[in-house]
């Protein structure tokens, strides 16, 4: 499975366990919130043009199969589930804007 990693030597690993598959929460204003019914349909509208999983399997590496099944044709696909996993000796990590990652196998 691959992993993003950050600080070095392993420090860190977020395992990409699967596409997630998204809702209303883009139509949810992050300043109150409160979710916007039209806003968030709008906006799964234009996501569903280029976003289905209908249209992402073409070109998928990583997660070809989770697109090609036919329940996920018509999802919407915005991010990525993960797991995190840090050494027992690490208690907490912080990622930051700008901090380096790198994709392993």
């Amino acid at each position: 499975m691959r992993a993003l990693v950050f600080g070095g030597r392993g420090l860190v690993q977020l395992p990409m366990v699967k596409p997630c598959a998204r809702c209303t929460v883009p139509g949810v204003d992050p300043q109150t919130g409160t979710r916007d019914v039209s806003t968030g349909a709008a906006l799964m509208r234009v996501m569903r043009d280029c976003r289905a999983g209908k249209y992402l399997w073409t070109g998928a590496q990583l997660h070809r199969a989770h697109f090609q099944k036919a329940k996920n044709a018509d999802e919407v696909f915005f991010g990525q589930n993960a797991l995190v996993r840090l050494p027992k000796e690490v208690g907490s990590f912080e990622v930051a804007v700008g901090d380096l990652a790198v994709v392993e196998r």
